[in-house]
């Protein structure tokens, strides 16, 4: 690592020491550039509340090519304009019966400016009419971006009101069968995780590994394959979260803060009774500024005790237990008018009881998961006087993760219901340090405009742990024992690796309509201790002077992570049959070859278009191929067994995934939209895919790998989302997710495949699921002041269709083929305070 990290710090004080040379302002902006407000009204009592609806008009001048941009506040009065060019504009705000406001600002590059307007009410009966409609279509971004903002977190019915649960709300996302996401027909370790910026992904697993309270979140972007080369450590998309600043008032939130109780049937009677509580789920946020324009403060906290029901398991033995506290803290400093300060801190302690409950493993059976850590990073911005930008970053995240069973008894497998305990118990410490700066040059002009940006990561992590694992025992169903797999060595892991990116990236614009996304980026993994270049090509092209259509796509190579599992395979505990010892010590895991780090090639082309007033369609084609994919193979078997003496680790693994989607949005208007896409997709690939073995919650048994659909492949995809406005002050946010089944496969007592692994023409019945959250907004005169609550309910699966979850796939049990494990309908309330 030595030569990276002198080239790492070297290109970071090249940096500093070629500012104030690189050339003269430029007129193309910089992506980072935007302008954010809260507009508010004056009223008579000093009061100002926030007003929703008003309509922001950015008009820029002859320096920054006339561009214009409009928005609506929502209803705490927020806007935000992207993707602004430097120089000065005019910015108006109008609505109804309120004077209107119009004043000249200066965009900076790269920078982002606040700004906070009262209105004050009319004098006159005068009627402010406004018909402007925001723009729809991205007119500068290659990549297909998925946005979930503040609005949507806050209206959606979300069953555990995290923004994990938010994401399966996008076309091309869904909830696997073991509940783990899965974006774009990407394995969940597939996929990365940003933080403002910082990768905050589990450096063991390459799982999401952090737990944000919702308020603390301005908006989360999916990006499928972007084409920017300074995304990276991924093959199939990442997921973007950008915090929230305090403002220049303060605010106050409290939500949720009922606790809801656990009603069970009593066994004799068969009457339903409470006992005890289901959960309880309080969040606070408070936010504002410790000096007024020069630093501002934003504290989120989320308490959760949750209690989720199998319905297939008897009562009081049939709950999931997740508790978690969350602690959100991001410190805002405005040091002058080209530098900006900002600190975070994130803590997210959580326990999770009987993961992987379900009908053939019951509560004794089921696994314990418990994380402890912290996420902490400090960035600086920087706006030179040649209008370029500078950003640094450091930041540092501590990730413990524990895996337990609830004894010591050996897991006894058979083909009805598992006995025992969970045979896996790992204890995982990891700290990973990480240093970024990426700079970006005064944009150029030379045949056109060019937007250059340069930038590099340096990241180190250490990792010790333990993994030990019980005895495995395969029965009958009389209890007869078929074979018993053992486990032999010390399982002390112990790995550091170390990590570099440099990447360049250009987004040129030939011509006004027409922007080209060019980037090559570099990494190198002190595991697979490769070279590893990624080149990128990006464009969207606006074909029709009228700016109602837009074409975007690209290809490019994406280089993934290397997980620190992979790095200490060796040193895990071998699979041997019971009492076997392996001849001269050592380990029957073993690396067949050099590791490699897994890559993809992905392409993508979509059309959007605004096909009349307020409705805009999307026609999209994604493919993406995955290569040196880590899997594992069993070999060696024992003499008569089924029982590998060797496990075999590679990079033998392919996966692939190909879209067709179609998405249709209508705005009712400004506030009110639905949304309906249908997604035709296949994904496939290698089945003995490494973290479904030795991830978090290991599957057992370790048989021969196959080609095939992968466990969360869904073909057929429609999905619905809205958020309607209603009268009297109702919003109501409707989710209609209706999906083909995912595929299993078969297996007999001796715990051997039958047949093919998940042919396409066995799956769980078609899931399909309505859900609803309908809330109201009512104001209380409180001391000359008004406090706004929202009360409401969330409704899940309001038609109650069957939507199993389980399947008897064992051609030996009793209850072989039959489906279980159905969530019914299920109601719950929902109360916040807002002031």
């Amino acid at each position: 690592m030595k030569h990276v990290v002198t080239l790492w710090l070297a290109l970071f004080f090249g940096f500093a020491a070629t500012l104030e040379t690189l050339g003269n302002p430029g007129s193309f902006s910089f992506q980072e550039a935007k302008l954010k407000g809260i507009i508010r009204q004056v009223q008579s009592d000093g009061s100002k509340p926030p007003i929703a609806g008003a309509l922001i008009t950015l008009q820029g001048t002859a320096e920054t090519g006339k561009a214009s941009r409009t928005a609506v506040t929502d209803e705490e009065g927020r806007f935000t304009l992207f993707d602004l060019l430097p120089g000065d504009y005019v910015l108006t705000v109008e609505v109804a019966g309120f004077e209107t406001y119009s004043k000249t600002y200066k965009i900076v590059s790269g920078a982002v400016s606040t700004v906070d307007i009262d209105l004050k009410i009319k004098a006159t009966t005068d009627i402010v009419e406004v018909k402007s409609d925001p723009d729809e279509i991205s007119k500068t971004e290659s990549s297909s971006v998925g946005t979930l903002r503040e609005k949507t977190l806050r209206n959606a019915p979300l069953v555990n009101e995290q923004f994990q649960d938010a994401l399966p709300l996008l076309p091309g996302v869904v909830r696997g069968p073991d509940g783990l996401l899965n974006i774009k027909g990407a394995r969940a370790s597939q996929s990365g995780l940003l933080v403002n910026s910082s990768n905050v992904t589990d450096p063991v697993t390459g799982n999401f590994a952090i737990s944000l309270p919702i308020e603390a979140i301005e908006s989360v972007s999916v990006l499928s394959s972007p084409f920017s080369a300074e995304y990276g450590k991924f093959s199939g998309a990442v997921t973007s979260i950008g915090t929230r600043a305090g403002g220049d008032q303060w605010r106050f939130l409290f939500t949720n803060f009922f606790p809801r109780l656990r009603r069970r049937n009593d066994p004799v009677t068969g009457k339903s009774k409470l006992v005890g509580l289901e959960s309880v789920t309080p969040r606070i946020i408070l936010m504002g500024p410790l000096i007024k324009g020069k630093l501002t403060f934003s504290q989120s906290f989320q308490y959760q005790y949750i209690r989720t029901r199998v319905p297939s398991l008897p009562n009081l033995q049939n709950d999931t237990q997740l508790e978690t506290f969350d602690s959100f803290t991001q410190v805002d400093w405005n040091v002058n008018a080209r530098n900006h300060v900002t600190g975070v801190l994130s803590i997210y302690p959580q326990n999770l009881q009987a993961v992987n409950l379900n009908t053939f493993n019951p509560l004794e059976v089921s696994a314990n998961f418990r994380q402890r850590g912290f996420f902490t990073s400090l960035a600086e911005r920087t706006v030179f006087k040649n209008a370029s930008l500078l950003e640094t970053v450091f930041a540092f995240k501590r990730f413990n993760a524990f895996v337990f069973p609830n004894d010591n008894r050996p897991l006894t497998i058979t083909p009805d219901v598992n006995q025992g305990s969970f045979f896996n118990r790992q204890d995982r410490y990891t700290d990973r340090y990480e240093g970024q700066a990426v700079y970006n040059l005064t944009p150029l002009q030379a045949k056109g405009n060019h937007q250059i940006k340069v930038g590099t990561n340096l990241s180190y992590t250490f990792f010790d742990g333990r993994d030990l694992n019980n005895p495995i025992r395969v029965a009958n169903r009389k209890g007869e024992t078929l074979y018993t797999i053992g486990f032999t060595g010390a399982g002390q892991l112990r790995r550091d690796v170390g990590e570099a990116t440099v990447f360049v990236q250009d987004k040129y614009n030939p011509t006004p309509r027409l922007t080209l996304d060019l980037g090559l980026r570099y990494d190198r993994n002190g595991l697979s201790q490769e070279n590893n270049f990624a080149p990128r090509f990006g464009f969207v092209a606006v074909p029709f002077s009228n700016g109602k259509t837009a074409i975007r796509g690209g290809i490019g190579v994406f280089y993934d992570k290397v997980p620190l599992g992979v790095g200490v395979f060796e040193q895990m505990q071998s699979r041997l049959p019971l009492g076997a010892t392996i001849p001269g010590g050592g380990s029957a895991n073993r690396i067949v070859q050099d590791v490699l780090t897994p890559y993809s090639i992905a392409g993508t082309v979509e059309v959007d278009h605004e096909l009349f007033r307020r409705f805009y369609v999307r026609v999209g084609f994604q493919k993406r191929e995955g290569r040196r994919e880590f899997i594992v193979q069993p070999a060696n078997f024992a003499s008569g067994t089924v029982i590998p003496t060797e496990i075999q680790l590679s990079n033998g693994g392919r996966s692939g995934y190909r879209e067709a989607q179609f998405t249709a949005r209508y705005k009712f208007t400004d506030a009110s939209d639905l949304v309906f896409s249908y997604v035709r997709s296949r994904t496939e690939g290698n089945l003995n895919d490494f973290n479904t073995y030795f991830g978090n919650f290991r599957t057992p048994i370790i048989q021969r790998d196959e080609i095939s659909r992968l466990s969360f492949d869904a073909p057929n995809r429609f999905l619905v989302t809205g958020n309607l406005e209603l009268p009297f002050g109702l919003v109501a946010s409707p989710v209609l997710d209706v999906h083909t089944g995912f595929p299993y496969a078969l297996v007999n007592q001796r715990q051997e495949f039958v047949g093919p692994r998940n042919p396409d023409n066995q799956r769980l019945p078609r899931f399909v699921s309505l859900d609803l959250q309908v809330t109201k907004k009512i104001v209380i005169p409180f001391r000359g002041k008004k406090l706004v609550t929202r009360i409401g309910v969330k409704m899940f699966n309001l038609t109650n269709h069957f939507n199993p979850r389980d399947v008897y796939s064992n051609i030996d049990a009793a209850n072989f083929g039959v489906f279980n494990n159905s969530v019914s309908r299920t109601f719950r309330g929902k109360f916040e305070f807002d002031f």
